[in-house]
């Protein structure tokens, strides 16, 4: 009924009937309706094939007292289908046989939600801060749900997919595309694609993480120009200053979230912006949607940010029925005098972040209108009118907290959880872009969900202390899985910074942690960003700004990534206009070789002519590589591999540090990156970096 290209299904759903053999009069009803969705670019339905359906799931009624607050959907699946996405997810790439919860994890900031330990406790492999519900398989088939609610992907049978979602009306789309690529680019056509990022990103080199003040941030510069390293920009985190914490976190120390220059711990600021500007090197900053209340010899007399959102009721705001938590007791924190002062709102309690001695921390409501307007003024004045900054991180998209009260009387916490990505997302968006910015500036987001690829300059994985393989602990293997995992899910610009410190609890940087360094930057230049940073604390690390060896790595890598910018921004215009992600699964390019099927990505692929198996062990000088069919030249020796048929082989290669194993396909574009490679020396007789004195490779 209704329009020629709906068709809907109406009944109740018969869970039990009367001892007549009727149908329970207390049942509930269910609408079933499918729709064509066309998209926005018309792609899913070109060569006169329809492909994407569009379906909304309505259950209401039911016994009085039991309301409908769910919805369930089961599909057959063949037992060697293969699903993918989920956004950047930490775990194996296929994820057949487990069961992915999505629902926005930040690694420390737990957010109340009251539901069962299975759907919100934290595994590595099934939730992250960019989780999203949405999948493609080996088949091409894809499907994507438009709901905000928490949702359960249950893959752990064979022939069978049931999604759970938290809320009566589920509503998504089924896409039927002749490949994995023809899936990704209908799905990325409907939800939005990632606009490129600024050349200036691929062809400067490294957008180096540094903090401690004008004078530590000359001093790395300066120390990486000795070297020759190519360096795009500079992010400070610390440029609001530094606070010390009244109690164990984060080391004692952390920025304050005010989003304000603090002119006495970056003195000269704007003649450092100047001075990296000549050299090229854009200055970039840190933002989170929280404001801190700040002491009175903080407040510069320019602005203070805290009593104008405030003022504003800009904060989201705790229940007026104070909400529970998962263990029954109230979520809200007895506060001091001076606290209970500071938040006191006429409506009610601005939502308690947390307590941090005498200072508190508000969020950002973004239903609300004029919040967003506030905040977008903020950035547009603060970051890129002061500041002077071109770039900046834009972190903490993923705490919105499921028993905070918004300004819109239709959202609830629940389903606005994981929605705030997307929303912070596309303030962040429109702040650049009603500043006239759009094109040279970009910013980084950490969380994200469908819509965050439409607005997001780039999505990174977080900071993580430099490990190699082990996947529990946030070491390269996760890392990598994300990245390729948020390629099946639209996100095609995914990045994961190179951790330079280690804490002081290691001791130093013994030549074991200094190859791990290397093997980190080796997958990495081969990315769609290539970044460092040094710390949330770095009075607790030890910095790797200051070793000879690892600065000698960083301006190779970051030669051989400004090397390859040309061949990159080429891959990202195939990115903007189809949706294909830049860091890709092989899986996407080799759909039959049974090989990537395997539980870790082991390899990946950047654009469709490079591929590269990162090295994951320490003490590794040769290795035994698996490499796909097709003719492959690898990279350092020139040999070349003919590889017949519909799979791949393996071949031992020389792999010690600054030699990971890379093979491209010869084509003119890569013939001359690979030309210009010999011409800087990276790749000839002064293959690799020297070696720090004592220098061994330490087997695992």
């Amino acid at each position: 009924r209704g329009p020629v290209n709906v068709i809907t299904f109406t009944g109740r759903l018969a869970h039990e009937l009367n001892v007549t053999g009727e149908m329970d009069p207390q049942s509930p009803h269910y609408s079933l309706a499918f729709q064509m969705e066309y998209g926005q670019s018309q792609e899913n339905h070109y060569n006169g094939k329809k492909k994407a359906l569009s379906f909304h799931l309505q259950v209401w009624g039911g016994p009085e007292g039991h309301a409908v607050n769910q919805s369930h959907i089961f599909l057959h699946t063949p037992p060697d289908e293969a699903f993918f996405g989920f956004g950047h997810r930490l775990g194996s790439p296929n994820a057949k046989g487990s069961e992915v919860h999505v629902l926005h994890r930040g690694m420390s900031s737990p957010h109340g939600y009251a539901g069962k330990p299975s759907s919100c406790q934290h595994s590595i492999s099934s939730s992250s801060s960019c989780a999203i519900p949405q999948f493609v398989t080996s088949t091409g088939r894809a499907l994507f749900l438009h709901n905000y609610e928490p949702s359960v992907f249950d893959l752990r049978s064979p022939t069978w997919l049931g999604i759970r979602t938290h809320t009566s009306y589920a509503k998504g789309v089924l896409i039927g595309g002749e490949s994995i690529l023809d899936a990704l680019q209908i799905y990325t056509s409907i939800r939005g694609r990632t606009k490129p990022l600024p050349g200036w990103t691929q062809r400067n080199g490294v957008i180096l993480g540094v903090q401690g003040g004008t004078k530590a941030v000359k001093e790395v510069v300066k120390r990486l120009e000795k070297y020759g390293c190519p360096m795009a920009g500079v992010l400070v985190r610390d440029w609001t200053g530094v606070k010390q914490l009244t109690h164990q976190h984060s080391g004692g120390r952390r920025i304050w979230y005010n989003w304000i220059m603090e002119r006495g711990h970056y003195s000269h600021w704007h003649a450092l912006v100047d001075d990296l500007e000549i050299k090229g090197i854009s200055m970039g900053v840190y933002i989170n949607p929280y404001i801190e209340e700040i002491p009175v010899h903080l407040r510069s007399g320019r602005r203070y940010l805290f009593s104008e959102a405030k003022k504003g009721k800009f904060f989201v705001k705790t229940r007026v029925d104070g909400g529970n938590n998962s263990n029954g007791s109230s979520i809200i924190k007895k506060k001091s005098s001076k606290q209970q002062r500071n938040f006191n709102d006429d409506d009610n309690t601005i939502y308690p972040i947390s307590n941090e001695g005498d200072t508190q921390v508000g969020l950002i409501d973004l239903t609300n209108r004029n919040a967003c307007q506030w905040y977008k003024q903020v950035v547009q004045s603060e970051v890129f009118e002061y500041a002077g900054a071109s770039f900046y991180m834009a972190d903490m998209g993923e705490t919105a907290p499921i028993l905070g009260a918004y300004h819109r009387p239709d959202v609830n916490g629940l389903s606005h959880h994981n929605a705030y990505s997307d929303d912070w997302a596309r303030v962040n968006r429109e702040a650049i872009k009603e500043a006239g910015r759009d094109g040279d500036s970009f910013f980084i987001v950490k969380a994200g969900y469908g819509r965050t690829p439409k607005y997001a300059g780039t999505t990174c994985l977080g900071d993580y202390v430099t490990n190699l393989k082990k996947r529990k602990d946030g070491g390269l293997q996760s890392v990598l899985n994300g990245i390729v995992n948020g390629g099946f899910s639209g996100f095609t610009y995914g990045h994961c910074a190179i951790s330079v410190a280690v804490p002081r609890t290691v001791n130093s940087l013994d030549n074991r942690t200094k190859e791990m360094m290397c093997r980190w930057m080796e997958m990495n230049a081969f990315t769609a960003l290539f970044r460092t940073h040094d710390g949330e604390t770095p009075d607790e690390t030890v910095s790797g700004y200051g070793d000879k060896y690892l600065l000698k790595a960083l301006a190779r890598w970051s030669t051989v990534y400004a090397t390859l910018a040309e061949y990159r921004i080429r891959i990202f215009n195939e990115a903007s206009f189809r949706g294909y992600p830049v860091v890709r699964h092989p899986v996407l390019h080799f759909p039959s070789d049974e090989q990537f099927m395997t539980e870790d990505a082991f390899s990946f692929m950047l654009g469709d002519s490079i591929y590269i198996a990162p090295i994951m062990k320490c003490g590794v000088v040769k290795t035994k590589t698996y490499i796909p069919a097709g003719r492959w030249i690898h990279l350092w020796s020139d040999s070349v591999y003919d590889i017949y048929g519909d799979t791949g082989t393996y071949v031992e290669v020389q792999a010690p540090p600054g030699e990971p194993p890379v093979f491209y396909k010869g084509c003119e574009e890569l013939n001359l990156v690979v030309s210009k490679l010999k011409q800087k020396g990276i790749i000839g007789l002064e293959k690799t970096p020297p070696k720090p004195k004592r220098f061994s490779l330490l087997k695992k």
